[in-house]
Formats: structure tokens, C-alpha cells, sequence
């Protein structure tokens, strides 16, 4: 599995790719990238793979920008969360946010 995060001055990307596809290869290249801090963009290598990982299912409809906008939004809820060692994630299907608020 290769990965890189070499951003250009004004935006960053994150790109991970292998073949064949290893178990949680979003997680392992995550984590390598401090879970996506400063990252805004997602390889469109993996958005391609998790399409077709997920392409049986319901959520097989969803567009490669739904999917990064997913992993994007997750992954700072789940740093923040970490940062603030717990909290409450409010989830807004309709606003399409995750919101998340120290207890």
C-alpha cells in the first residue's frame, strides 16, 4: 500500500491506493496522515474502490463527492471528539453536517 499527502500551497489532497485493496485502507492511510487533518481532497483512487466495495449496496447511489464529504466530515468529528477526549455528535441528514458539542 502506497500513500501520499503532499499538498500544494493553498489546498491539500490525500491519495491512497493499492491493489488489491486491503482490509480498512482508508483507516491505515488515515491514520499514517494524522486522520486527515488539513486534508481537502481524497484520491479519486480510493473514492473509485469504496464506489465499487459499496456499489451492491443501498448506498452504491452515492457520488465520489458524497463519499469524500462523508470521510472528510467524519474523520474532524472524530479528531475533535478525540481532542476533547469525548462529546456529543449531532447529525443533520438534511443539512448534510455533523456537529460536535462537549458534554
Amino acid at each position: 500500500m502506497t500513500c501520499s499527502a503532499s499538498p500544494p500551497p493553498n489546498w491539500a489532497t490525500f491519495a491512497c491506493s493499492s491493489t488489491p485493496p486491503p482490509p480498512r485502507p482508508l483507516w491505515c492511510c488515515a491514520a499514517r496522515h494524522r486522520y486527515l487533518a488539513d486534508i481537502k481532497h481524497i484520491d479519486h483512487e480510493l473514492l473509485a474502490t469504496i464506489g465499487h466495495m459499496t456499489a451492491h449496496l443501498k448506498v452504491g447511489i452515492c457520488r465520489a463527492a458524497d463519499w469524500e464529504h462523508a470521510i472528510l466530515t467524519g474523520y474532524a468529528a472524530w479528531r475533535q471528539l478525540r481532542k476533547q477526549n469525548g462529546g456529543t455528535a449531532h447529525l443533520d441528514l438534511d443539512q448534510r453536517t455533523l456537529t460536535v458539542i462537549q458534554d
